[in-house]
């Protein structure tokens, strides 16, 4: 009897050296696995499923890095547009300052209309204490 297809998709084969005590532990897991389930579960499966475990983890982390990195820019972008303020008689000048960092939020859809808003809204409130 041919052993079924465990693969839905094109494989490639990789060999793995594994330590004596590693391979005894991931068969005393095998061994349990398979006894609580309706299929064998074999040490080549737990390797598989612990790989697509590790590599999910690690792609996800790696999106939170990026996404926790794209706030600490844009966090940065509104600090030096709060202390760029003080340093600007006209909002034009202001705006053309501010120019100068948009590196840190072109990543953004519709960076340019939001940061546009942003900025007048920060030049309003912060000139309207001496401009009443």
């Amino acid at each position: 009897m041919a052993r079924p297809k465990k693969f839905k998709e094109d494989v490639k084969m990789y060999n793995i050296a594994l330590t004596v005590k590693m391979f005894k532990r991931l068969e005393k897991i095998s061994l349990h696995e398979t006894q609580n389930s309706l299929e064998h579960i074999s040490i080549a499966d737990l390797i598989r499923s612990s790989i697509e475990i590790y590599v999910d983890a690690y792609e996800e982390n790696k999106v939170g890095r990026v996404k926790a990195d794209c706030m600490d820019m844009e966090e940065k972008w509104h600090d030096i547009a709060t202390d760029t303020i003080a340093d600007c008689e006209h909002i034009e000048e202001y705006l053309k300052k501010m120019e100068q960092h948009s590196e840190l939020i072109d990543w953004k859809e519709g960076w340019q209309k939001e940061s546009h808003e942003i900025l007048t809204e920060n030049w309003n409130e912060y000139w309207s204490k001496y401009n009443p």
